[in-house]
């Protein structure tokens, strides 16, 4: 289980709204600052963070892509889920 109470707290740099797309777009342009908080065992490699799982784990099975016109894409090779 993640437990985000001991988490710094950092103000975005736009006032978000309740529109979802404006929510997306801050959180792709933003992975580089909280992909690596929330699942600590990955690692970057060609424009892609992975990780074993989605949990976290070390391995390769869940991907994100970082860079171009997927960035934001992810993918659990493991049973197929991705978005």
């Amino acid at each position: 289980m993640l437990d985000f109470s001991s988490a710094p707290v950092n103000a975005p740099t736009a006032e978000l709204t309740d529109d979802s797309d404006a929510l997306r777009q801050y959180l792709i342009s933003t992975l580089e600052t909280w992909l690596p908080r929330l699942i600590p065992a990955g690692k970057t490699h060609s424009g892609e963070f992975r990780a074993g799982s989605v949990h976290g784990d070390p391995g390769g099975s869940f991907s994100m892509r970082l860079t171009g016109q997927r960035r934001g894409m992810w993918m659990e090779h493991a049973t197929g889920e991705g978005g």
